[in-house]
């Protein structure tokens, strides 16, 4: 494959998310906001728990669409910082669990972006999804089974953990869930795609299966884009139609960081490498 564009990053890479025309990656407690010319900001994450020795915050949740970025941090601070592209803190919030022996945040999982709202999957004592509009108004809150692995936000909330699949309409009533070690989901026109193990599946709104489609490795990351489903497996990335037809397969050079319409990204030694999307 071509490839269009590398960087090296001083550091290490933990979380990658795309956004129209940039991209922003997570390092520990480093926050990186990158285009095809370099960094444009970095910004640091600082614990408001503990204190020193345990000062240490890591970013465990990344998302960005259009202009908008979305982090959480673990339970050293148990926020989500909600961003612009050019690095403007909109707001942040923290989830905090109240115990017997007083309170302690709580661990970011997952973030999903929709239009106007940003949805959170947390954990401590339980495991909880959390949405919230753009202006920080709670739209609903659930507890959940299972680490939330995925968020997909389009028309409805879907929400993938370890041991289920969730359905939400967007006054939190629930759709439907089935069981389903879910790590990946998104919201297609003609359903919800998600990848449990080695298996794709396509399920309809009310939850009926309608295709899946079984791999060599486990699946671990995906993509939609106009009708085609892009699912990354160990180095390998493989193209789907919208009907579960396997249209092309390529072997990529480096570790798979993140996808998203720019491309894929790989990264080796802490060089990122940007490469077409398969067609």
């Amino acid at each position: 494959m071509k490839e269009l564009w590398r960087y090296k990053l001083d550091c290490s890479i933990e979380n990658v998310s795309f956004g129209e025309d940039y991209l922003v990656v997570g390092s520990g407690s480093e926050l990186y906001c990158l285009d095809t010319q370099g960094i444009l900001w970095k910004r640091r994450m600082k614990t408001t728990f503990y204190r020193d020795p345990y000062s240490d915050v890591s970013i465990t949740a990344l998302n960005a669409k259009g202009s908008v970025i979305a982090a959480g941090t673990n339970f050293m601070d148990g926020k989500i910082y909600l961003l612009t592209k050019a690095g403007k803190l909109l707001w942040e919030h923290q989830f905090a669990t109240i115990a017997s022996l007083g309170w302690r945040p709580e661990d970011v999982t997952a973030i999903g972006l929709g239009d106007n709202c940003v949805a959170t999957g947390t954990e401590f004592i339980g495991e909880y999804v959390y949405v919230y509009t753009f202006r920080r108004k709670r739209v609903f809150l659930k507890r959940v089974a299972g680490t939330v692995r995925a968020i997909a936000i389009n028309g409805s909330v879907a929400v993938g953990t370890d041991t289920r699949l969730y359905v939400f309409d967007f006054d939190g009533e629930e759709r439907f869930s089935i069981p389903a070690q879910t790590a990946d989901v998104k919201v297609t026109k003609d359903g919800i795609v998600f990848a449990s193990g080695n298996k794709i599946s396509l399920i309809a709104d009310d939850g009926g299966e309608l295709w899946h489609e079984s791999f060599d490795g486990r699946i671990e990351q995906l993509f939609y884009h106009n009708n085609k489903i892009y699912a990354v497996a160990g180095t390998s990335i493989t193209l789907l139609s919208e009907n579960g037809d396997v249209l092309n397969s390529v072997e990529l050079e480096g570790n798979p960081a993140g996808i998203g319409k720019a491309g894929i990204l790989t990264h080796d030694r802490n060089t990122l490498r940007l490469y077409p999307l398969p067609d």
